[in-house]
């Protein structure tokens, strides 16, 4: 049996779109109005002129373009006019990676918003894809980090195990009793 499922928007078009055009499609598909609503009543320390708008969607184009980092974005937006345009702004008054970095941290200080922003894009998901999320695939890449996850103290616990390496695999390490 075949079902047709409705897209959250148009695949082809998508991927037939120019960068600048997916960005507003995605900026306008995600539901994170209760998130920039709160972060625009948030008293703000230093100087003013950057939009919380602006700045969601400067982040949001990052990912988009796979910026690496906050000083990828800064590049995205200096050698982008249109890129700048949908973020609003202008070629004098791009924010720097500082800016950007104070934005993510008051971002990740409404976390239970930023999450329930991706919590109805699922809700929305499963309401086109029936059977969404029923199945888990894994990806097996290797990601490298910088821990040291297998002295008495790590820096970061859950680094405690991994998986890659000639077929070997190391499980969560486990004490041993003697």
């Amino acid at each position: 049996m075949h079902i047709i499922q409705t897209p959250l928007f148009d695949f082809d078009a998508f991927i037939g779109k120019k960068g600048n055009d997916r960005l507003a499609m995605v900026l306008e598909a995600l539901p994170a109005e209760a998130l920039i609503s709160a972060l625009e009543k948030e008293h703000w320390t230093g100087r003013k002129g950057y939009s919380v708008r602006g700045m969601w969607s400067a982040l949001i184009a990052g990912v988009l373009r796979q910026a690496h980092s906050l000083a990828d974005v800064v590049r995205l937006l200096e050698r982008d006019k249109d890129t700048r345009i949908v973020c609003g702004f202008s070629k004098d008054d791009i924010p720097s990676p500082d800016a950007l970095g104070r934005f993510l941290k008051k971002l990740v200080g409404h976390a239970n918003l930023l999450e329930k922003c991706f919590a109805d894009l699922v809700k929305e998901a499963r309401q086109l894809l029936p059977g969404f999320g029923a199945k888990l695939a894994v990806d097996s890449t290797d990601i490298k980090v910088y821990s040291n996850g297998h002295r008495r103290t790590p820096s970061d616990p859950d680094a405690r195990w991994g998986a890659k390496g000639g077929g070997h695999h190391s499980g969560p390490t486990q004490d041993k009793q003697t």
